[in-house]
């Protein structure tokens, strides 16, 4: 799995590779994609099942497990760092590779059978179960719900990539894994070689870095492209630094010394937020049932 680090720089080169490949129907207008999507929720069958839950149901949900309840959750303490970092996990058993799935210890979560359908889809305990173990492997731990939500989301991001025709081929992929690892006097068979010593599936771990390089490209084209640093945020950070530094007795550096780094720190800010804006308001449009 790649850094944080590593992932800002693909970024910043996936973006520039990108723009040169996507087809022009990937640039559609934010009011072309938002009819589709309300076009398309019109067509659905009105049932009770897959009706929007008002504010009020949301204020006092059903308890009952025998009817599944239409929710929107809102996933507490996973941020978007969090989400990349993880959605290839569980993208890669909606492909059905049964390498994943009969890896994934569902039994430990309880999970099992479909938990929740998005738009019409089904997602299925594993999914869940595997971004749970993800989780707790780096030391964060999880209720069953949340990684249900979270899996919720992680389809939302799936929809919505290949919607608007950034999710990449294999090959695109391998390509990319390519160069970077020349640029490391490395190759792919190296890298295949390195995968199986770890004995983990190649398919696998081609199909995570697919879906985390594809959310990256959409989420640096579609949200992190409007983001912009004003000379208030700027300053207002900088009074933040100062102050912290002269309570820890540091020396204080001056504005021009600190303003491209402090800038960074803005914008990074600024792009997580946004982006976890950008997941909730596919939440927020989404149909959602939950059957666990």
């Amino acid at each position: 799995m790649a850094t944080k680090k590593e992932a800002t720089s693909k970024q910043a080169s996936q973006k520039k590779t990108t723009q040169s490949k996507k087809p022009a129907q990937n640039k559609k207008s934010t009011q072309t994609s938002t009819q589709k999507k309300s076009a398309s929720t019109q067509k659905k069958p009105s049932t009770t099942q897959h009706k929007k839950v008002d504010e009020k149901a949301k204020e006092t949900p059903k308890t009952s497990q025998k009817e599944p309840v239409v929710n929107k959750h809102v996933l507490i303490g996973v941020g978007i760092v969090a989400i990349i970092a993880i959605i290839g996990v569980a993208f890669a058993l909606t492909q059905g590779n049964s390498e994943t799935q009969s890896t994934t210890n569902v039994s430990q979560s309880g999970l099992s059978g479909v938990v929740a359908t998005v738009n019409g889809e089904d997602i299925m305990g594993q999914e869940a179960a595997a971004i749970q173990q993800q989780l707790a492997v780096s030391g964060e731990n999880i209720t069953t719900q949340e990684a249900v939500e979270q899996a919720v989301r992680t389809r939302l991001l799936k929809q919505e990539v290949e919607e608007k025709g950034y999710m990449l081929s294999v090959e695109e992929v391998e390509q990319r894994l390519a160069k970077q690892l020349q640029s490391q006097g490395s190759t792919i068979e190296d890298f295949k070689a390195q995968v199986s010593a770890q004995q983990r599936s190649y398919n696998e771990t081609i199909e995570n870095f697919r879906f985390r390089f594809s959310v990256q490209t959409y989420f640096s084209e579609v949200v992190d492209s409007n983001i912009t640093v004003t000379e208030q945020e700027i300053n207002q950070y900088y009074q933040q630094y100062k102050q912290q530094a002269q309570a820890q007795g540091q020396n204080v550096s001056s504005l021009e010394e600190v303003r491209d780094r402090l800038v960074e720190n803005v914008k990074q800010q600024k792009v997580s937020q946004a982006r976890n804006q950008h997941i909730q308001s596919l939440v927020e449009q989404a149909t959602i049932e939950y059957k666990y």
